[in-house]
């Protein structure tokens, strides 16, 4: 991304490559559509085979605007099977929670996605989770720990968690009962922050105007400290702002990165 010229030279070679399919009436997104991948719940052996060919930077290592594979090491440094709880208190994800002080909880509320039709075989958006504030002996400090989840007219609390039904088809890695509800979830929160909070938010609304204020704030004093300061994040929010709509939007990568929507849903 950094590298102007190399940069140009991938999306060229990303443009000629959905040109040729096209033009042989091939859509190149539509040939995952029939895939049905499944991999064990086995972290270290979906990483390996995940970043198998991507020798740019490693999984663990925080670099080119990637954060890597964080989270999975967010989980196990917390060593517990709440994986929500550990999300939404260690994450960005916690910009999603509503304090409620008559009940001392958080709330998730996700239920304004379940209107929307995912694509065929993905579990529908939506949901609801609430979280308490509560001290983690193992951790000697606070952390929010789920106390209930809805999903679809399915509802559990804490006494649900320790279903052993649940945990042993978690081992053979099938997701059923709160664990399905709770992915569901979780997959629902990522798809909100992408689609919305980074790409529209972020990118169309907060950094177009950023832009537009510098741009113009700066247009008779180019060599200014503070515009020579601002200009490589202006020129990389540009340039990463146009070519990541083509790729998600145009050539609908938006479909298995930012959320399980069509792209015309989206």
């Amino acid at each position: 991304w950094e590298d102007n010229d190399a940069h140009k030279i991938a999306i060229g070679m990303l443009d000629s490559g959905i040109a040729s399919s096209r033009a042989i009436g091939v859509e190149p997104i539509e040939t995952l559509y029939d895939t049905q991948p499944r991999f064990a719940f086995d972290n270290e052996g979906i990483i390996e085979s995940t970043w198998n060919g991507f020798k740019f930077l490693e999984p663990r290592e925080i670099k080119y605007a990637s954060n890597g594979v964080f989270g999975v090491s967010l989980v196990e440094q917390y060593d517990t099977e709440d994986t929500l709880g550990v999300l939404v208190t260690d994450s960005v994800f916690s910009l999603h929670l509503v304090y409620n002080e008559a009940e001392d909880l958080y709330e998730l509320d996700l239920s304004k996605l379940e209107g929307y039709k995912s694509l065929e075989g993905y579990a529908k958006m939506g949901g609801k989770a609430q979280f308490q504030l509560r001290y983690d002996e193992r951790l000697q400090a606070k952390r929010l720990h789920t106390t209930r989840l809805e999903y679809f007219n399915e509802v559990y609390t804490e006494t649900d968690f320790d279903d052993l039904n649940v945990r042993a088809a978690y081992q053979q890695s099938y997701l059923t009962g709160w664990r399905f509800a709770e992915k569901a979830i979780i997959a629902s929160m990522m798809s909100l922050t992408n689609l919305v909070v980074h790409v529209k938010d972020l990118h169309l609304e907060i950094a177009a105007t950023f832009q537009a204020v510098a741009v113009d704030s700066f247009a008779n004093a180019v060599t200014h400290p503070v515009s020579r300061l601002l200009q490589p994040f202006i020129h990389r929010s540009i340039q990463a702002t146009n070519d990541n709509f083509k790729l998600l939007f145009d050539y609908k990568a938006s479909e298995f990165s930012l959320a399980p929507l069509p792209n015309d849903e989206q």
